[in-house]
Order: structure tokens, then sequence, then C-alpha cells
């Protein structure tokens, strides 16, 4: 029994490395550094999952809030293959009508959506006012020190353009490596 649960494990991870290096790949202005070496994925996932994560990705669900979903495709596959399931939204609108339907453990959310240019700003202000303290990530085209600055005085979690980044912070957000 133990080998078998072994080899799932090993399998999951590996598809997780798999879709976070492609993610990686799918975005070349982020640089040499980001867009890396599939090695930089392997090293977040194997540091990130363990057993314990692996039993919290199963039941957790994330609405990610991004107006083109297509564009985050590969990261949301590598939380698949850890048994995360999502909800998506393209709009506020659309976010917080889910979050007032269903409980979700994470959100995740793009910067800016049509008309409103700072709609991930526009959505988290919504969500801490009705008192959600969900864990809440922006995605966004920026990694600068004084927009994740901004972003955890606003009150979410974490700023980041690179999909190692964003997964080891949502993993961290699910109740992992302790």
């Amino acid at each position: 029994m133990k080998g078998a649960g072994f080899e799932a494990t090993a399998k999951r991870k590996a598809e997780a490395v798999a879709a976070l290096a492609a993610a990686a790949a799918a975005h070349p202005e982020l640089g040499p550094d980001a867009k890396s070496d599939p090695r930089v994925a392997a090293a977040v996932v194997f540091q990130e999952v363990t057993p314990r994560v692996l039993r919290k990705t199963e039941r957790a669900v994330i609405l990610w809030v991004d107006d083109r979903p297509a564009n985050n495709a590969n990261e949301r596959r590598s939380l698949e293959a850890l048994g995360v399931r999502f909800i998506l939204a393209t709009s506020t609108e659309q976010a917080l009508l889910q979050l007032r339907s269903q409980p979700v453990d994470v959100v995740i959310s793009d910067m800016g959506r049509p008309p409103d240019s700072q709609a991930g700003y526009t959505l988290l202000h919504a969500v801490r006012e009705a008192g959600n303290q969900v864990p809440f990530f922006i995605y966004a085209g920026s990694n600068a020190p004084e927009h994740k600055t901004e972003a955890l005085e606003r009150g979410a979690q974490g700023l980041t353009n690179k999909p190692h980044e964003l997964f080891a912070y949502v993993i961290n957000a699910l109740g992992g490596a302790a």
C-alpha cells in the first residue's frame, strides 16, 4: 500500500513540476531567471509539497479571477495536479457572487480587468469590507518591491508575476511548509 501511495505522490509532483515549468516558459517577459530551467519548478514543488500538503490540497477550492483565464492555464494545472479545484471568474462582479455563494480557501486575482486598471485591488477591498479574510494573492504583470508592499498594505498576502512564487504562496496559504 505504501508503495502505491508513494508512486501516486511522485506522479502528482511530476505533473505539478511539468505544468509549473510550462507556466514559466509561457512568460518570456519575465526573463531568464524566472523563465527558468525546469529545475526551479522541481525545487519549488519538491520543497513545498509534502504528504500533509497533499491532504489539504485535495480538499482545497480556489477562486481565480482573470478576464483572460487561458493566460494562466498552466499555473492552474500545477495546482490541479495536487487535487486543487478551481472556480473561475472573469470579472469582479462574478467573483463577488461566487464568494457569496461558496466558501473558498484562496483567491487569486489579476490586477487589471477592463474598465478597471486596478480591479485586483477593487476586489480585494470588497472582500475585506465584507469581513472575508480568505488568503488573497495578486498575480499580475509586476513583481516590483513597491507593488508587493502596496499589495500587503492593502490586505493581500502576496503579489507576484512568477508562477513558481505564486505556487509557493498558495501552498503555504493552504497549510503547507510550516
